[in-house]
């Protein structure tokens, strides 16, 4: 295992916490797509370069394309379509690359996982201030997803915020309407109701192959105070 230099490190945590809080991160799109350099430290590979300060992106378009333009990546289009696209092309992405020394640079997959659970840092704080969270609903029925865990069965998205809800409403959804569910409920009933019908849960829902479910137990716990070690289906 490589040690992550100080100063990379600050420059990675920086930009995942920036991006989780924002939703979206920055990039310099030219003719041939968005900006990419070739890695420093890993032959062959090359760098696609992200930023979560547009003008910073903007500082250095000229530099990296001809004719640049900035590019905003909402945190849905990231963890859906692009990151998972970047991990097929084996691609490296550099986070808010700058004049410092370090050039950070991270692999799609270890990237969308720290953005996930950062994300779901993120959910725990806002239900243990809000005492809520938020459910999609079509009538009576609560929204679902299939697991992509081994053993099958559904999971059940949950937000921190009706914005958040909102935004999972397009497609399948779109029938759906946001519900408020006081955090107390969702522990001894909704969470209740998982257990009896073994579905998984997702916290801080947003599509992607990297989706984090889970169990009952665990999203009781982590509401509850404690850690347990989150899973990937």
């Amino acid at each position: 295992m490589s040690i992550v230099p100080l100063e990379e490190l600050q420059t990675r945590t920086k930009f995942i916490h920036e991006l989780a809080l924002n939703r979206c991160a920055y990039a310099v799109e030219g003719a041939e797509g968005l900006a990419r350099v070739p890695s420093p430290r890993k032959h062959g590979r090359s760098v696609e370069l992200m930023w979560t300060d547009p003008a910073e992106a903007s500082r250095w378009a000229d530099a990296l394309v001809a004719e640049p333009k900035l590019a905003t990546l909402t945190l849905e289009t990231l963890l859906l379509r692009h990151l998972p696209k970047l991990a097929e092309d084996n691609r490296l992405i550099g986070t808010n690359w700058s004049d410092a020394p370090s050039e950070p640079e991270m692999t799609a997959a270890d990237l969308d996982r720290q953005i996930r659970r950062r994300l779901i840092d993120m959910f725990v704080e806002a239900a243990g201030k809000t005492r809520q969270v938020w459910l999609l609903k079509g009538g009576d029925i609560h929204a679902t997803i299939i697991t992509r865990h081994p053993a099958g069965g559904e999971a059940l998205p949950v937000f921190a915020d009706r914005a958040s809800a909102e935004r999972a409403m397009d497609g399948v959804w779109s029938q759906t309407s946001p519900v408020r569910v006081p955090i107390a409920d969702f522990l001894q009933k909704t969470v209740l109701w998982c257990v009896e019908t073994r579905r998984r849960i997702a916290p801080a829902y947003v599509a992607g192959p990297g989706l984090i479910e889970l169990h009952a137990w665990e999203m009781k716990a982590l509401l509850s105070g404690h850690s347990p070690a989150r899973r990937v289906a």
